[in-house]
């Protein structure tokens, strides 16, 4: 799981490369005994179905952020990757290169397979979309 989040968040393909040979050495020992190995399951569910990738752009010091955040981690969505980002940050994850916020808003984009969601504003507006299966 840890390699697979590793290729989410950095887009560094030798990361993924590793997750693929981990899960292909004990996917016979997952298919015999499924109970044995609950987490590495999880891992082949986040490698196949790919994460919801949730970008959060704020300042980090702001308390709408913080707020905003708070609520997504307590809702429960499968598979997920969080990259919060500053506006104006000169250096940023790749998943949360060219999001920009709307106005002076905390803005969050919602993607999948890289193809994300048109930007949202708000908890009101947020929460419908991670409760939506993604396409």
């Amino acid at each position: 799981m840890g390699l697979l989040r590793l290729y989410y968040y950095s887009d560094d393909a030798r990361y993924f490369a590793a997750a693929e040979r981990t899960l292909a050495l004990f996917a016979r020992a997952m298919r015999e005994q499924p109970f044995g190995f609950a987490h590495m399951l999880a891992a082949a569910d986040f490698y196949l179905r790919k994460p919801r990738e949730i970008v959060l752009v704020g300042g980090l010091d702001d308390p709408e952020t913080e707020a905003l955040l708070a609520q997504i981690h307590h809702r429960y969505v499968p598979n997920k990757t969080v990259v919060v980002t500053e506006p104006d940050a000169r250096e940023c994850l790749p998943l949360a290169r060219g999001k920009t916020p709307l106005g002076d808003q905390v803005t969050v984009y919602l993607c999948h397979d890289h193809a994300c969601s048109p930007p949202v504003t708000g908890w009101e507006a947020l929460e419908p979309l991670l409760g939506a299966a993604p396409s």
